[in-house]
């Protein structure tokens, strides 16, 4: 059986990841090397802490907050890490039926 590629930060802090998130994100301006650095360190499963995590710690939906914050592809990519296995796959089936020359 192959290797994971991502596999679980074991220094992983649901609540140092979501602190980070919000510094990065707070005040003018966004640091998008520090949501890289925090986002790209842990699991998916981790990722779904952080989002409860954030939600508990700031009262604040994480998932609006890097919407408001992002943008463009980078935005793309930086949700689609934080969204499930299984909702990233319908996605990406979604999009690619959806549109022209689909409907045969």
């Amino acid at each position: 059986m192959p290797t994971p590629t991502v596999v679980a930060n074991p220094a992983f802090s649901a609540e140092e990841e979501s602190q980070a998130l919000r510094k990065a994100m707070k005040g003018l301006g966004t640091n998008e090397k520090a949501i890289v650095d925090s986002v790209a360190r842990m699991s998916n499963s981790q990722r779904q802490e952080v989002i409860k995590t954030f939600k508990t710690m700031f009262g604040r939906d994480l998932i609006d907050d890097l919407k408001s914050e992002l943008g463009g592809d980078f935005e793309d990519t930086v949700l689609a890490l934080f969204q499930r296995p299984a909702q990233f796959d319908a996605m990406c089936l979604h999009k690619a039926i959806a549109g022209l020359g689909t409907k045969d």
